[in-house]
């Protein structure tokens, strides 16, 4: 089985021979472990892949359709890990404390860490396509006050790739709530796109800061 076709199985609910039993899926908050989670909660908000614009390598494959999108890890042609962006959880998640910080002490604003020799199938000349698609996804919130972007996974040339993300924020309200989410990019020449998840509104987190 191709592993496009692997991974519409997945996307669909199925559980093809190709998803290892200790995958575990993150989304909107979520996280699921081995098939039968991992089944259920695609079950519950199924995704078709039939027009999806795809980027595979040996090691991870991605797939971006509208809003929203998939990135796996790949081990010797099976599936060992899944991200799902711009979708809420299957679920609601476990209750959480929500802590503002800065996560290197910088204050720093719309800035992204990335090593680009954290990631062996990503063209070192690729490297500052991943920055620029990482400040765009900073961008494009405008209730951000101070955030980060962290590139987890990224493969590809400047041409053509794909990058996960985790996304810090912190809102600019007077009461200021903080969390992560997870933003997929795939990038074909010219044109990018972009799935990033709701980030928690005002008010969403256990614990405020006030001032």
């Amino acid at each position: 089985m191709r592993m496009i076709e692997a991974m519409a199985a997945v996307a669909s609910g199925h559980v093809p021979e190709a998803l290892l039993h200790s995958c575990r899926l993150e989304v909107g908050g979520f996280d699921a472990f081995g098939i039968e989670a991992i089944g259920d909660a695609f079950r519950r908000d199924p995704v078709t892949l039939d027009s999806a614009v795809i980027a595979e390598s040996s090691m991870h494959f991605a797939a971006i359709l509208g809003d929203q999108a998939l990135f796996a890890d790949l081990y010797g042609g099976n599936i060992g890990r899944l991200w799902r962006a711009g979708r809420a959880a299957p679920h609601p998640p476990e209750p959480f404390v929500a802590v503002p910080f800065d996560p290197d002490l910088r204050q720093a604003r719309g800035d992204i860490e990335f090593l680009a020799g954290d990631h062996p199938q990503l063209d070192i000349d690729a490297e500052a396509r991943v920055r620029e698609v990482g400040r765009s996804i900073l961008a494009h919130d405008p209730t951000a006050w101070r955030s980060r972007a962290f590139a987890v996974r990224a493969f590809g040339t400047t041409d053509r790739g794909a990058a996960l993300f985790s996304v810090y924020r912190m809102t600019a309200d007077r009461i200021r709530t903080a969390g992560f989410g997870h933003a997929i990019a795939l990038w074909d020449s010219d044109t990018v796109r972009i799935a990033v998840d709701t980030l928690p509104a005002p008010g969403d987190g256990r614990v405020r800061i006030v001032g």
